[in-house]
């Protein structure tokens, strides 16, 4: 709940954010001494919360790209908070973890190459940030309300591959 306040509004006071979660301001300081305490349990769940959507894709059979869009795009709130956090950039902790799931994706990604359904011709930290800047791109833009959940899955795999049939009929095509 915390991630929602904060990414919708940074600035959020503490009150607000205790308000979202359901619970009184004492209570959240007793938790989280500081805001940047709170920042950084958010923070870290927001990286628990990427990785678990990276290996549950990583499992099971068939289309491993389009596994790991599907289970991306519905965190990617979760992702923007991370990436509208400058502070962040100078947390090893959180560095060395963001580090590892960047590596837990480039190895899906490497699966997905394997399978033929991403271009081998990419260097990998290519394809792992065009990946992320996708799922941010498709947050913000169901934030915003111009693109439906379900649809932006179809959407970052179509910008990912070139597979004109991931684009939903209700997107259309450019003319």
């Amino acid at each position: 709940m915390a991630t929602d306040v904060l990414v919708a509004e940074p600035g959020a006071t503490l009150a607000t954010i205790a308000s979202a979660a359901g619970v009184s301001r004492t209570t959240l300081h007793s938790h989280y001494p500081t805001r940047q305490a709170l920042l950084r349990a958010v923070a870290e769940r927001a990286m628990r919360v990427c990785a678990e959507a990276i290996s549950g894709a990583a499992e099971g059979g068939g289309d491993v790209l389009a596994r790991v869009v599907a289970a991306l795009v519905p965190v990617g709130a979760h992702l923007a908070f991370l990436w509208r956090n400058p502070s962040f950039d100078h947390d090893p902790e959180l560095g060395a973890r963001w580090l590892e799931i960047e590596g837990e994706l480039r190895d899906v990604l490497e699966v997905a190459r394997e399978e033929g359904s991403l271009s081998a011709d990419l260097p990998d930290w290519w394809s792992v940030h065009a990946l992320f800047a996708l799922v941010y791109v498709a947050s913000e833009n169901i934030f915003l309300g111009r693109l439906a959940p379900l649809d932006a899955p179809g959407l970052v795999l179509a910008t990912l591959t070139s597979r004109r049939d991931a684009i939903p009929a209700r997107i259309g095509r450019p003319r």
